[in-house]
């Protein structure tokens, strides 16, 4: 990877008086051009390989989970929706990790659209509610 402080030097042609100092001066401009070519090609690979929507994703989680405040509420999340799993799976609620976080997600989503609309009580009701209907439908 070249820097971004990498110069070019540019050759100082003298005057051409003849035919060998024209041919001197065209291999110098070729030699310039390929070395310009060179680290042109370097700059634009380096451009793409930071544009890759892997590698901004890698660096976003990478700054994201070096915060130390992230890590903590990733280990608060991961340790209660595995205590909700084995409550589920001791009461047969859900029988597979795939089910429970689709019924987590649902969740999560549900709350979100509907919190404005209804208040704590009518939220506990729906889910109720259609924890009751889930019921039936095993049935």
């Amino acid at each position: 990877m070249i820097s971004s402080t990498t110069t070019v030097t540019i050759l100082s042609y003298g005057e051409i008086t003849g035919y060998a100092s024209l041919q001197q001066s065209i291999r110098q401009l070729k030699q310039q051009k390929l070395e310009q070519e060179a680290i042109l090609s370097v700059h634009f690979a380096d451009l793409i390989h930071s544009m890759n929507p892997v590698e901004i994703a890698k660096g976003s989680l990478h700054d994201l989970v070096s915060d130390k405040e992230v890590q903590y509420d990733l280990v608060k999340l991961g340790l209660n929706l595995s205590a909700e799993f084995i409550t589920a799976r001791l009461f047969s609620r859900i029988r597979s990790v795939p089910a429970f976080l689709g019924v987590k997600m649902v969740e999560k989503i549900a709350a979100f659209f509907l919190k404005d609309k209804f208040s704590k009580n009518n939220e506990a009701t729906l889910i109720m509610e259609s924890e009751t209907i889930n019921e039936k439908r095993r049935r």
